[in-house]
C-alpha cells in the first residue's frame, strides 16, 4: 500500500503488476512482463511509497515507476541467478539501501543512491559474518527495525538478527518442533514469515519482552526476546503464511483450504 498515492499495489505469477485505487477499488494501471515470463515473488516501496521494488523467480530485484510501468534500475549479482525470497527498503545513517534474500542464502544489499550513474546495479561486498556464519539453507524473510535491527529466517527453520551498522550477528534461534513432530519423516520446518514488535523493540521498558514474532515450523507462531543473547519466550499454534503490524494490532493471514467443500 503506498500513502503517498493512496493505492494498493498486488502482482501475479505471470508477472504482472496491477495499481488499484484505495479508496475506489477500482482499477487504475496495469503493466506485464515485468521480469520476462519469470513469476514476481516480493516487493516493497522505498520509504516514501513512490517507486516499487519487485524481486523475481529470475534471480533480478528490479525498481519502477509504478505509475507508468518504466523500469529505473536493475539490481542483480553475476553469476548463477537464484530466485528472490523477500526484499525490503532499509535507511541506515541517512543513507536508503535495498536488500534481498533468497535461494543463494545470502544478503545481498544494495545501495540506493540518486547519483548512481548505471542502469544495472552490483550488490555491495556481503558482510563476512553472513560468508563465515550465515544460513545455510535458502532464506525466506527479511525483516528490519530501525535504526539497526534486522532479522532473517530460512527454510531449515533457523532466525537469525543481525546488527545492520557492523554486519555481525546478535543472536540466532533454531525454531522448536512439536514434541510430536521431532521424528517425523518430511516436515517442514521452514520459517516463512518474521516480523518486529517495533514498538517493544525500541523501548528499554521492554528489554526483557517479546520483540521478534515468527510463524512456523509445525504451525506455530513464536515469541522472541532478541537482547542478551536472545531466548523463547512463548508460542502458540496458528498456521500463518504472512503476518503484518498497524498501530497496536497484530495481523496475521492463514491459507485457505481449499480441498474442502465451502458451504
Amino acid at each position: 500500500y503506498s500513502h503517498e498515492f493512496r493505492q494498493v499495489v498486488s502482482c501475479t505469477e505471470g508477472s504482472v503488476v496491477k495499481v488499484w485505487d484505495f479508496d475506489t477499488g477500482s482499477h487504475v494501471f496495469e503493466f506485464g512482463g515485468a521480469h520476462g515470463q519469470s513469476a514476481i515473488t516480493c516487493m516493497t516501496f522505498d520509504p516514501k511509497g513512490r517507486r516499487l521494488v519487485t524481486g523475481g523467480r529470475d534471480g533480478i530485484l528490479k525498481i519502477w515507476n509504478f505509475n507508468n510501468g518504466q523500469c529505473l534500475k536493475i539490481l542483480k549479482k553475476d553469476g548463477e541467478s537464484n530466485e528472490v525470497c523477500d526484499c525490503t527498503y532499509l535507511t541506515v545513517h541517512r543513507n536508503t539501501y535495498v536488500m534481498s534474500v533468497g535461494w543463494d542464502r545470502r544478503i545481498n544489499v544494495y545501495s540506493d543512491s540518486p547519483d548512481e550513474p548505471h542502469h544495472i546495479q552490483k550488490p555491495q561486498p556481503s558482510w563476512q559474518d553472513d560468508l563465515r556464519r550465515g544460513h545455510i539453507e535458502d532464506i525466506l524473510c527479511v525483516a528490519q527495525c530501525p535504526p539497526s535491527l534486522l532479522a532473517t529466517s530460512s527454510y531449515d527453520g533457523e532466525v537469525i538478527v543481525w546488527n545492520l551498522v557492523s554486519g555481525h550477528i546478535q543472536c540466532r534461534f533454531a525454531s522448536p518442533l512439536q514434541p510430536d513432530c521431532c521424528h517425523a519423516q518430511g516436515m517442514d520446518t521452514c520459517v516463512p514469515s518474521i516480523i518486529f514488535l517495533r514498538s517493544r523493540a525500541l523501548h528499554a521498558k521492554f528489554s526483557s519482552a517479546a520483540c521478534l514474532l515468527s510463524s512456523g515450523p509445525t504451525g506455530c507462531i513464536h515469541f522472541w526476546n532478541v537482547l542478551n543473547g536472545g531466548k523463547l519466550l512463548a508460542n502458540f499454534e496458528a498456521v500463518c503464511v504472512t503476518m503484518a503490524t498497524f498501530h497496536l494490532l497484530l495481523f496475521m493471514l492463514k491459507p485457505m483450504d481449499f480441498s474442502r467443500n465451502q458451504q
